[in-house]
């Protein structure tokens, strides 16, 4: 019996070192792979220092300091059906500013900034391309019948979700959103 108990042990022993080793570096290997940010925020903040999320006032100031002087502030009607309050922010002659850019736009809600608009020429509108594709954006092509759009698609990142549309007219646009889900899959 003695023979027998030790037998049994040595055999759990085993079993379980052996299912471990085959086990954890799968765990591992999953675990790397999902928790692989896939993060442009930082850049982002680089580049246009005010994002989606943020108090509206704070890009109307960033611009008047930088020197902007065609700037229209749009107060849509409120609609009797929602209680929030909406304000854009166009900056129109961002390309004195900042080198690139076109035209800026932020669309506010209830005082915080909901969507970004990037108006840039190709060259800047490249240089923000290759910058997604390094981070590792996930990218997925939106088929168009338009004319005047040579080619449309989204990157999705775990932060943002950002919009890309080339135009006819040499300039590539910008969409800016928060990813909705980003929140919770940091909660998890």
């Amino acid at each position: 019996m003695k023979n027998f108990s030790i037998n049994f042990l040595l055999f759990i022993v085993v079993v379980t070192i052996s299912n471990g080793q085959t086990k954890i570096p799968n765990y591992f290997e999953d675990r790397n792979k999902s928790d692989k940010p896939r993060l442009v925020g930082e850049f982002l903040k680089e580049e246009i220092i005010v994002l989606v999320g943020e108090q509206l006032y704070k890009s109307l100031d960033l611009w008047e300091q930088s020197g902007a002087k065609n700037i229209k502030i749009d107060e849509p009607p409120l609609n009797q059906k929602s209680k929030d309050f909406l304000k854009n922010i166009s900056i129109f002659d961002a390309g004195t500013v900042i080198e690139g850019f076109i035209k800026v736009v932020y669309y506010g809600k209830n005082e915080s900034i909901v969507q970004i608009l990037l108006v840039t020429n190709l060259q800047k509108g490249d240089y923000f391309l290759d910058k997604f594709s390094n981070l590792n954006g996930q990218y997925e092509p939106i088929n168009t019948t338009n004319k005047n759009i040579v080619s449309q698609g989204n990157y999705f990142f775990d932060d943002y979700i950002i919009k890309i549309t080339e135009k006819n007219n040499e300039t590539i646009e910008f969409s800016i959103t928060k990813n909705p889900t980003y929140n919770l899959q940091r909660k998890r």
